[in-house]
């Protein structure tokens, strides 16, 4: 069996989760990564570096909440949207 990432170690299911239930968990995770930052860098080409750090930042804070798929998606577009725009200031519709 593969071993888990260490950001996996840091809020895990819990220790009576059945072990399929852990490992589809795990890949799921893993699948959603590789899709997003895929999306991502479709769209910036030249930002695979900060795309793989946006990823991987939302990945560790997503394993550190008891629903880790649940969060993870949002916490990408979070992420990105820092990097993009670390001053807070995005586009808005009135402008």
């Amino acid at each position: 069996m593969r071993k888990p990432n260490k950001s996996s170690q840091l809020c895990p299911p819990p220790a009576n989760a059945p072990a399929d239930y852990r490992r589809k968990l795990n890949r799921g995770i893993t699948r959603l990564k590789a899709t997003l930052q895929q999306r991502y860098e479709d769209i910036f080409p030249d930002g695979r570096s900060w795309i793989e750090r946006a990823v991987a930042d939302a990945e560790t804070m997503a394993w550190a909440t008891p629903f880790p798929a649940l969060f993870f998606s949002a916490l990408v577009h979070i992420r990105v949207a820092e990097i993009l725009f670390p001053n807070g200031r995005g586009v808005s519709a009135g402008t």
